[in-house]
């Protein structure tokens, strides 16, 4: 099979979770012998002649709309959806994330606005266009999401609740369509460390992940506190504020970002993962920190939480963590949980994949 991955144009330079999720299916689906590409284009190339193209990201909103049009109006091949979406009705609550910061700074008072109105897709469009100018002119064409989604083949969702949720969200109903959650690698935990030790934060320093309020209460802790994560420009109140509370607080350190595989030679040496954010779909890091034997805080906002029922995960609403369940869970006896393996979950894709193409 030949197959076309169409990614956010930031895919690489904004290195997240959906990166590492599509990176992990490239891995695993050239080793069973296909051919793999990637575009972060507003203007696919299409010119490989793929037998199915896998477009992604649909929270990416007038870029994924844009990329979707392209894709459906040369269509050759068999079009299968990702879309990694995170609830509408969560992601219009990120602005809580700045309940813990006081301020009538000009700069501030700018970043919650626009928060509210959702300008990072906007001007990530923007900017994708410079290398294609003629893309911004497609913007404006009829042609709307919710009739580029009707020519879309097939869905492939990472838990039931994330099909409810995009369902709902685009008034759609997706009668073609498969679940196929996350893994983990073969386990290459093969020195786990026994002694667990501190609070591991790992996540974009940035008001979805609500860095401010984790920090904030963890500062009440005499316990080691260590944040991981690339900062987000774009909210350079929010990170002053971050980096003030750090400064202050004698057991909290940012450790800045870490590949994922120096990442996972560290992971096991805590004792909790906190992930208390406002809006997640299906946080690979959860499930390491699962496979490597630490407990998980993660969030009430999160596609996945149907899928797991263990004592070593919990999810909170992210206003109502307090520095009393974060140690009764930091003292709880770990739980394993099986987690399937990322090849496992590559039969299953490709299963999907030779089904759509027929």
């Amino acid at each position: 099979m030949k197959i076309l991955f169409v990614l956010r144009p930031d895919s690489f330079s904004k290195y997240g979770g959906d990166t590492l999720q599509i990176e992990k299916y490239v891995f695993y689906l050239k080793t069973k012998g296909h051919i793999c590409y990637y575009t972060t284009c507003l203007k696919p190339d299409i010119s490989c002649n793929p037998d199915i193209v896998i477009i992604t990201n649909i929270d990416t909103d007038i870029v994924f709309k844009v990329q979707l049009s392209f894709i459906v109006e040369s269509k050759n091949y068999k079009i299968i959806c990702h879309p990694i979406h995170h609830p509408k009705i969560w992601t219009d609550n990120i602005s809580s994330a700045y309940s813990n910061i006081r301020s009538i700074n000009p700069q501030y008072l700018i970043e919650k606005l626009l928060i509210k109105f959702k300008y990072k897709s906007i001007l990530r469009y923007l900017i994708s266009s410079i290398s294609n100018p003629k893309t911004i002119f497609y913007l404006f064409k009829k042609r709307n999401i919710y009739n580029s989604l009707k020519g879309i083949d097939k869905f492939i969702f990472l838990s039931h609740l994330e099909k409810d949720f995009f369902e709902v969200d685009f008034k759609l109903i997706t009668n073609c369509y498969a679940i196929i959650p996350n893994g983990i690698d073969n386990n290459h935990y093969t020195n786990l460390k026994n002694e667990k030790d501190g609070i591991l934060v790992i996540g974009r320093i940035e008001p979805r992940k609500n860095s401010v309020n984790i920090a904030k209460l963890l500062q009440k802790s005499d316990i080691k506190v260590h944040f991981y994560g690339k900062e987000n420009i774009f909210y350079k109140y929010y990170l002053k504020a971050f980096h003030i509370i750090i400064a202050k607080s004698k057991n909290i350190k940012y450790k800045g970002s870490l590949a994922n595989d120096k990442l996972l030679q560290i992971i096991s040496s805590y004792k909790l993962l906190i992930l208390a954010s406002y809006a997640e779909v299906f946080p690979l890091v959860e499930l390491e920190a699962l496979n490597s034997g630490i407990n998980v805080i993660s969030t009430v906002f999160t596609t996945n939480k149907d899928i797991y029922n263990s004592n070593s995960i919990v999810y909170i609403h992210p206003d109502k963590l307090t520095i009393d369940n974060i140690m009764n869970h930091y003292n709880n006896v770990h739980y394993n949980i099986n987690i399937p393996l990322w090849s496992d979950i590559i039969n299953q894709l490709e299963k999907e994949y030779y089904e759509c193409i027929g």
